[in-house]
């Protein structure tokens, strides 16, 4: 507008930017690359340690950071040795990197941390191993390289290799190449080795075939190993794992391969390619649609979450299991009588040992998963599948024990207990955690801490966890005062159940009700 500080030529991102200038910078208290970004467009601003680059959307390290690290390398390369503690810090600033080199920042650390690992002392100095010091070199000689990792997280693949291995032999196919194989047996001093093992050196044989059709190409591999999964990206404690995935790496990086890897259960891979939508998409006759088939498959199992997959993996893999253990039952498409029955086998089982009726709703969310994926229609919705279960989960119901809310008194006396001038690190972190909140971090690990400093304060451990802390939040009397609606949405209740659980209201409270009605 006219007059404005910043005129709007064109109703472009900038000028809608600019024209909330005082918002962005007032009441946001926006960064200065923020503003920068308002003001001039995209650009490169330096943040907490780190160059954004909103051109070209990626993290960088600056150059003085960068010039740092290398004199240091330089320094301990030429020395030949150095102290655990200084060891430590280099470690710790490549892995404070990550965010500007990727995964490799832990994959090419494991050097440092196997003799950080051994220490018998901070201080004691070390000869560097010639391990160590082909990963002090290598990061010494590739920064430059490396500098610069994609803000955007979504990795979009051109191409997609399978890979599968046995105790014997190992096998995989480039999707883009028609399906096309390769095949190999493993050396002796091989076969004897760990499942993990088989898998990785399945992946670098693969890929080392398919190199040269690959180059500067960005690639997506699926194992059936979780564990390999995560090596190819992260690298290993283990030294023979760890240098499978320094081979991968270093062929990815002779032949411009940007490579990700993607955890795809064997239990998937042998029931998609018989039944269901996947029998009919491996016989399209169209080349161009049939390449795109493990797209397909891959966009279908994006539909969850990583963890949420596998927990449904895992109930599948166990039905399938029963079904293999029993004469003429299919695991998919499975039969309703059949579910039922393994049903009550589970349920038990549970009975047996006191576990509750999680393994019912595994086995149910697993199935029907399974033929989700398969394009089959789920026998879950069976009205006797809908009964077995349903009658399990009522034998296995327990009754609900709720904690017990922690009153003030309890917390302002833990508070004052370990809020002193002696207090350790570990002290004042918890009780950060318990006035502000846990969010962020490990619940198991909150939970065992939250044991350990409050049981010296009540009577009944067993009787308080971290829900007492919400709880007792909710029954404080200034807490009831509230706002209604700014209460519920602090605290936010799934549901009014929840909530009339958390809030515990004396014998006099519950009686006001009667006592209003002159009864």
């Amino acid at each position: 507008s006219k007059g404005s500080e910043f005129p709007l030529v064109e109703p472009c991102v900038k000028g809608r930017l600019a024209n909330a200038f005082e918002f962005w910078e007032k009441v946001l208290e926006a960064p200065p690359f923020v503003m920068d970004i308002i003001r001039q467009g995209y650009s490169v601003g330096e943040w907490l340690g780190f160059l954004i680059n909103t051109i070209q959307f990626m993290f960088q390290i600056p150059e003085a950071k960068l010039a740092k690290l290398k004199r240091s390398l330089e320094s301990m390369i030429l020395a030949g040795y150095a102290t655990y503690r200084e060891l430590a810090r280099h470690a710790g600033f490549i892995i404070s990197l990550s965010l500007a080199v990727g995964p490799i920042a832990r994959l090419f650390t494991r050097q440092m941390y196997f003799f950080i690992q051994s220490r018998p002392s901070w201080d004691v100095s070390f000869t560097s191993s010639e391990a160590l010091l082909q990963e002090l070199k290598f990061w010494l000689q590739h920064i430059d390289s490396f500098n610069g990792y994609s803000i955007r997280g979504v990795f979009s693949a051109e191409s997609t290799i399978y890979t599968d291995a046995s105790d014997f032999a190992f096998g995989g196919y480039l999707a883009t190449l028609g399906g096309e194989p390769v095949r190999g047996m493993f050396s002796p001093a091989d076969v004897h080795s760990s499942s993990t093992y088989h898998e990785l050196k399945a992946v670098f044989y693969v890929l080392k075939s398919y190199a040269d059709s690959l180059k500067h190409q960005r690639v997506k591999v699926f194992v059936d190993n979780m564990g390999a999964s995560r090596i190819l990206m992260v690298g290993s404690s283990k030294l023979h794992l760890q240098q499978i995935a320094v081979d991968i790496f270093s062929i990815c990086l002779s032949f411009d391969i940007s490579l990700d890897s993607q955890w795809l259960p064997c239990e998937e891979n042998a029931h998609i390619s018989k039944v269901g939508v996947w029998k009919e998409a491996w016989k399209l006759s169209d080349p161009e649609l049939s390449i795109q088939v493990p797209h397909l498959l891959d966009l279908i199992l994006a539909s969850n979450a990583p963890s949420t997959t596998s927990r449904y993996s895992y109930g599948w893999a166990r039905w399938r299991r029963w079904t293999q253990s029993k004469q003429g039952v299919s695991f998919m498409p499975a039969h309703p009588l059949c579910i039922a029955l393994y049903l009550l086998e589970l349920t038990e089982d549970a009975l047996q040992k006191n576990s509750g009726c999680s393994a019912i709703d595994s086995a149910l969310y697993g199935i029907r998963w399974a033929h989700k994926i398969a394009g089959l229609e789920s026998p879950t919705e069976h009205p006797t599948v809908i009964a077995a279960a349903e009658g399990a989960r009522r034998k296995l119901s327990m009754p609900v024990r709720p904690k017990q809310p922690l009153d003030l008194e309890t917390v302002v006396r833990v508070a004052q207990y370990y809020n002193t001038a002696l207090a350790s690190l570990a002290d004042i972190r918890f009780l950060f955690v318990f006035l502000a909140g846990y969010a962020g971090i490990s619940y198991s690990t909150i939970r065992d801490e939250f044991k350990k400093y409050v049981s010296p304060f009540v009577n009944d451990p067993s009787d308080y966890c971290l829900h007492s802390l919400k709880s007792g939040g909710a029954s404080n009397d200034g807490y009831k005062l509230s706002d209604p609606e700014l209460k519920d949405r602090h605290a936010g209740w799934k549901n009014p159940c929840t909530k009339r659980r958390y809030i515990k209201r004396s014998h006099s409270e519950m009686l006001e009700v009667t006592r209003s009605m002159g009864i």
